[in-house]
């Protein structure tokens, strides 16, 4: 048996899982889109002969496309992968993986003149509005791909997250009403927005001599980020966290989603001063 056959295995087993409602659908999406990943890195591979030797490969060519943080996740699912196949005993041992480091440092959020520009330069008009709706409302992008007209409640001037029957979520912290401002609510009228991957493929598309720096970074995920960074200095944690979906006392928000600019490093020491000195 390859890997690729061994991975089957486990998809199916958590198929199984989402069926009786001891998983929730939206995680074995996510997770079945990297499986997949290892599937064309690995599958070849014959189950009982897959060294950290062939791991490591796979990841050298993994980081040219993927985050740290995001290979960081990946390994881990390959090891839950192999415990699998190790409890299934079709292997008797699962082999040593790879760490991957995770840098500490920040990665800098691009300007706004960025985002400006991106939401300007993407065409059809309606990927440019999924866009600028994930960045006023700090929705991922596969909560907004999913979202349709009944979620919104007039009431709360809020649409509900997690509370459609078919509207799976990953954990309960997910399940929110997340409140829409003027803006969000014009760009509300637009829904159901197009899929992720078609609008990243805009996004990719738009890109031009020219653009400003930054700009060449910015996917559909870093509207979430742009959020996150620019709530969070005017609200408590908890309440950030609520509006993204994080679990109280979660690491993940000031770790993954809240980022900070050049500008706001300026603004930071802008008039600093001991006035004694003066």
């Amino acid at each position: 048996m390859n890997l690729h056959a061994a991975i089957d295995g486990w998809l199916a087993h958590r198929t199984e899982l989402v069926r009786l409602e001891a998983l929730a659908g939206a995680t074995l999406l996510n997770q079945r889109k990297v499986a997949h990943m290892w599937q064309v890195e690995l599958g070849e591979v014959a189950l009982g002969q897959l060294r950290k030797s062939d791991v490591d490969l796979a990841v050298a060519r993994l980081r040219k496309r993927r985050a740290p943080v995001t290979l960081q996740a990946d390994v881990a699912l390959l090891a839950q992968i192999l415990n699998w196949c190790v409890d299934e005993r079709l292997i008797a041992e699962r082999p040593r993986l790879p760490s991957i480091s995770v840098p500490r440092t920040e990665d800098e959020l691009p300007s706004d003149e960025a985002f400006v520009w991106v939401l300007r330069h993407v065409s059809p008009a309606r990927h440019a509005q999924s866009l600028e709706f994930m960045l006023l409302t700090g929705l991922s992008p596969h909560e907004v791909e999913r979202v349709h007209p009944g979620d919104y409640d007039d009431e709360r001037q809020a649409i509900g997250i997690g509370y459609r029957e078919n509207f799976r979520i990953k954990t309960a912290s997910r399940r929110r009403w997340v409140p829409l401002n003027e803006r969000a609510r014009e760009l509300w009228a637009n829904a159901p927005f197009p899929s992720t991957v078609s609008t990243e493929k805009q996004i990719q598309r738009c890109r031009a001599p020219g653009m400003p720096r930054g700009a060449r970074s910015i996917t559909p995920k870093m509207m979430r980020k742009w959020f996150s960074s620019k709530v969070a200095g005017d609200v408590a944690e908890h309440i950030l966290q609520r509006l993204l979906g994080h679990a109280p006392g979660s690491r993940v928000t000031r770790r993954h989603y809240v980022r900070s600019s050049a500008v706001d490093a300026e603004r930071a020491v802008d008039g600093l001063t001991l006035k004694e000195l003066q």
